[in-house]
């Protein structure tokens, strides 16, 4: 816990991070694919991240090693934009997608074979978010990902879960506690400042454990309460 809470701590690296709360970035939006459908999911902390501080946020994230092996592939903007596409499908607690067979033939084929194999499939809708987040090239790796995760001999279908989109806004929300906490925001303020940037608040059991987390740390990670400092 100790490395993650000083990961955490340097994810804010272009925010003005003060005893105030957290200053806003002055930037343009990420760019969204055609139409913008997915704007809601967004809230005004992601948003305000730059791309350096999307990454990392995601090297601090404890996601399944295929689905960071993905993310590292495609990056954090491309890795979203497909998560919040797998996301839009969810029904229930748990979502798995069904994972097709690949064959060395798929592997061997030239991106061009590949392209024009590919624009011939009928694709499930998960494969279809897929497809139509990702390059032909990125499609190939992210299915070989996923295939590999999977495969188990005796198995018909291979299946493979899906995250919940929630592990990301929730990590979000952790890492803008442990930031406001390491700079003297007095506790009682935490939530306002999570309404504000996350849109939701968290209980005070929580926010009083991570206070407890961070004062067991070294005292390096530590600043005064009035200090202003840029993380």
């Amino acid at each position: 816990m100790r490395s993650l809470i000083s990961k955490y701590l340097h994810v804010l690296s272009d925010h003005q991070v003060t005893h105030q709360g957290v200053g806003a970035r002055h930037r343009e939006t990420h760019t969204l694919r055609e139409g913008g459908g997915y704007l809601d999911n967004y809230t005004k902390l992601e948003l305000s991240l730059s791309a350096h501080e999307l990454e990392a946020a995601f090297d601090c994230l404890e996601l399944p090693a295929h689905w960071s092996e993905i993310q590292r592939e495609v990056g954090a903007l491309k890795f979203l934009e497909l998560w919040r596409g797998l996301e839009s499908l969810r029904t229930g607690h748990r979502l798995r997608i069904e994972v097709a067979r690949m064959t060395q033939r798929h592997i061997d084929m030239n991106l061009e074979d590949f392209e024009l194999w590919l624009d011939a499939q009928r694709l499930s809708k998960p494969w279809f978010e897929i497809y139509y987040a990702s390059s032909s090239e990125q499609y190939r790796y992210i299915w070989q990902t996923l295939y590999n995760a999977a495969y188990t001999p005796q198995r018909k279908k291979l299946r493979i879960y899906v995250p919940s989109f929630n592990l990301w806004n929730n990590h979000l929300k952790r890492i803008l506690i442990f930031n406001l906490l390491n700079v003297g925001v007095p506790k009682e303020k935490i939530s306002h400042q999570l309404l504000l940037w996350t849109g939701q608040t968290a209980s005070q059991t929580r926010i009083n454990l991570a206070a407890k987390l961070l004062k067991e740390q070294s005292p390096s990670f530590m600043c005064e309460k009035t200090c202003e400092i840029r993380l």
